[in-house]
């Protein structure tokens, strides 16, 4: 089915061009591919002029740049939400895992959408590896510390543990649904967290 053909009803029936444009691509990005979506198909979806698309963005890589900003920010603000709750470390891990099945539970899952937008336009200059870099980078940030304020040794190293766990199941889960990476994942992290943890516990 074209994406002209889709139900427009997801989208704002109201809203600057910008807004419905990256409501559009939102959809298409995550069914089709990055790649795979022209400006043509956004602009059916989004129920705009083709002028009004090249007066909210200069080129579909200007968009492309908007579209995973945005998704960045939104998936490291609920990150900052559950890394400063008053929680234990296994309590935030595990929503943080909650937060990773969110993503997963959808139709048009196809992994870590940083890491597909980095496979589908891998030039250096485009907008997709320094994004995909950028989120990897963060997600570290707002773990290395959370570990710290909990008390856990390494806590750095220890972050990056979880996060080369976090990729491996965002790979596992998008080529085989039936792995059941999320619950192995999730009860994996707890592990190396408790291990961790009397670890730390040891050289106090």
């Amino acid at each position: 089915m074209h994406a002209s053909e889709r139900s427009t009803s997801t989208l704002p029936h109201r809203g600057s061009a910008r807004e419905r444009i990256l409501a559009a691509a939102d959809e298409l990005f995550l069914t089709d591919g990055i790649h795979n979506t022209g400006i043509t198909s956004l602009i059916d979806r989004a129920g705009i002029a083709k002028a009004s698309f090249y007066s909210a963005f200069k080129s579909k890589n200007d968009l492309i740049d908007a579209y995973l900003e945005r998704q960045h920010d939104d998936i490291v603000s609920r990150l900052h939400v559950i890394a400063d709750a008053d929680d234990s470390p296994e309590e935030k891990l595990s929503r943080i895992f909650d937060l990773l099945c969110t993503f997963w539970v959808q139709a048009s899952y196809r992994g870590c959408l940083f890491v597909v937008a980095q496979i589908e336009l891998p030039k250096s200059e485009l907008p997709a590896r320094r994004w995909a870099r950028i989120h990897k980078l963060d997600v570290l940030s707002i773990l290395g510390p959370m570990l710290e304020r909990a008390g856990y040794a390494d806590s750095d190293e220890l972050a990056e543990q979880l996060c080369v766990i976090f990729d491996g199941i965002l790979v596992a889960a998008s080529i085989r649904p039936e792995s059941e990476a999320f619950d192995r994942g999730r009860s994996m992290a707890l592990a190396l967290l408790n291990a961790a943890s009397r670890a730390s516990k040891k050289r106090s």
